[in-house]
Parts: structure tokens; C-alpha cells; sequence
């Protein structure tokens, strides 16, 4: 029982890997093992246990549902193993090795990659692996560090701190504006171009003034995926587009774009980082929070102007 004790956790961070990437040939690549090996730690870990963990397939592997359960125990396991890592370089006040930290397209120029850069500047022994996606990732099954999310959260075990906020503007290049008069008001604004973003199609937007709330249908003349490509469409101008301000910092302070109805906006949205870690949090982790929300305080001003 001793000798299978011993060689039980190194099979377990296997399997978790294994789950993760959904197959034996990607775990094997990031355990720097064998295909073969692998499933060998695999098979051996379900003989030990007398309990089927995974349904293999030609296509892929499905955890069963003792393999869900026992795929958790797994993961703790592996945060256990990474806070006390984390404790003993903390210790000596340098935090090292992988960081990972997914994040939306708004957030990524001004907001996260500053951050990330003075995080490394601070400890020059991580490695960050920076994951920029509009869509949320599954953070325990991908094995991220650290997510930070735009907008409500869903129910769930994850610990979230609420960082900041952000809301759309109405924005348009210099070059447009010297080509069409510039909209006086929301009526005026539907008879120019819209470059509307994969979440604004279909839909009516909702805007604010000091006074008073408007919902509007604005017909898109570009559609497109990002908050990315939209700046680009309105840089090289195309028509005028709704966009996150902390997103903008960078374009307005260049004179790239410009707002137009400068009075509306768009309801806040709250900016979260969610994490999966219980108990204590590594230094690495708490400190990138930190700095991200010490960013996104340095630009709280364009909330409201």
C-alpha cells in the first residue's frame, strides 16, 4: 500500500494533464513523455484504483463520472503543490515560473500588458503566458492562473475581486469627420456608418446622457469580431463605432480617433478577476492583481468625460 502511495500523486498530476488536453499525445508533449507512457500511468492508476476513469475514442477521451470526481482531487493536488512552491520562493521574495492570465481585447493595450511588463520588471523569474480571448476560458480545465472578466459573472466556485469598470463611446477618425458633419444628437448619428462588433448585431444598444436613458437600433454597415478590428475600421475611416474607453486610452491620446456625442456612454460593466486558487493565493497571482487594478485606477477618468 506504501509503495502504491508513493507513486499515486506523480500519476495523478498525469491524469489531470491528461483531461486537460482531452488527449495522450498533448499531455505527453507538455510532461515531456511518451504517447505510451502516458496511458500507461493512466491504465495503471485506473488498475490501482478498480475504477474506469476515461471512455477512449477514435476521436477523443470522455472523463467518466468517477474520472470527473477524481479529477478534482487532482487539481487540488496540483495547487497544493504550487502554493508551496510559491511559500518557499516567497520566502526569498522571488516568485518564479509559469503565469497565465487570459484577458478580453479591450483590456489587453492599455491595461494588461503594462501591468503583465511591470509585474516581470518586479520578478524577473516568471513566465508569463498571456492568453488574449473576447470568449471566456474554462480557467480549472485550462489551467489558467488568473482571468480577468468584463460584465456579470456567472454563479460559480471561482473567487472574483472586483478590479474597476469600463463603458463604451462613441468614437470616429478626424479623417471621417473632415468628409461628414459630425452628429448633434442620436437621431443624426443613425444616418452614418456603423462598424458594430460581433455583441452589438442584432440588438438595440442602450445609451446614457446625464438625463436620460436611450435604447436605439443602429443598422451596421461593417461587422466585425473584435474591438481590435473595429478601431482599425474607424482609424482608417470607415464610419464611427461603439468601443470600450479603457480600450481607446491610446487611440484618443494620438488623435486617431475622436468622440463624437461626447455626453453619451454606455452603462458601466464591471471589471473582475476570477481565480480558482482556495485558501492562500500566491504572491505571483495576488500581485499581477494588484497592478491591474492599480492600472485601471491610473485611467478612472475616462469613465465619465
Amino acid at each position: 500500500m506504501i509503495n502504491k502511495q508513493k507513486k499515486l500523486p506523480q500519476r495523478m498530476l498525469v491524469f489531470s494533464e491528461v483531461s486537460r488536453r482531452g488527449s495522450f499525445t498533448e499531455a505527453a508533449d507538455v510532461l515531456g513523455l511518451t504517447k505510451s507512457g502516458v496511458s500507461q500511468y493512466v491504465s495503471q492508476l485506473e488498475a490501482e484504483l478498480g475504477v474506469q476513469l476515461l471512455t477512449r475514442t477514435t476521436r477523443r477521451l470522455v472523463l467518466t463520472q468517477a474520472g470527473l470526481m477524481f479529477v478534482e482531487r487532482c487539481r487540488q493536488l496540483e495547487n497544493l503543490l504550487d502554493l508551496t512552491v510559491d511559500e518557499i520562493e516567497e520566502r526569498e521574495g522571488r516568485p518564479k515560473g509559469p503565469l497565465s492570465i487570459t484577458a478580453p481585447h479591450a483590456l489587453a493595450p492599455s491595461i494588461i500588458i503594462p501591468a503583465i511588463g511591470n509585474l516581470v520588471d518586479e520578478f524577473p523569474g516568471l513566465e508569463p503566458r498571456i492568453l488574449i480571448d473576447d470568449r471566456p476560458s474554462n480557467i480549472v480545465d485550462q489551467g489558467i492562473d488568473l482571468a480577468i472578466r468584463v460584465g456579470d459573472l456567472e454563479d460559480s466556485t471561482l473567487r472574483a475581486r472586483l478590479l474597476g469598470e469600463q463603458h463604451n463611446i462613441l468614437v470616429a477618425s478626424p479623417s471621417y469627420l473632415a468628409n461628414n458633419p459630425s452628429p448633434k444628437n442620436l437621431s443624426e448619428l443613425s444616418e452614418h456608418p456603423f462598424i458594430a462588433t460581433s455583441w452589438q448585431q442584432g440588438r438595440q444598444q442602450r445609451l446614457l446622457d446625464d438625463k436620460k436613458v436611450y435604447d436605439i437600433a443602429l443598422k451596421p454597415k461593417f461587422r466585425v469580431n473584435t474591438a481590435v478590428t473595429a478601431a482599425q475600421l474607424a482609424t482608417a475611416g470607415k464610419g464611427f463605432a461603439l468601443l470600450p474607453n479603457l480600450y481607446l486610452v491610446e487611440l484618443l491620446a494620438a488623435g486617431q480617433l475622436v468622440r463624437i456625442l461626447p455626453q453619451i456612454r454606455t452603462p458601466a460593466r464591471l471589471i473582475n478577476s476570477v481565480h480558482s486558487y482556495r485558501g492562500d493565493v500566491p504572491l505571483k497571482v495576488r500581485r499581477c492583481i494588484d497592478l491591474i487594478k492599480s492600472r485601471l485606477e491610473q485611467f478612472s477618468e475616462y469613465k465619465t468625460e
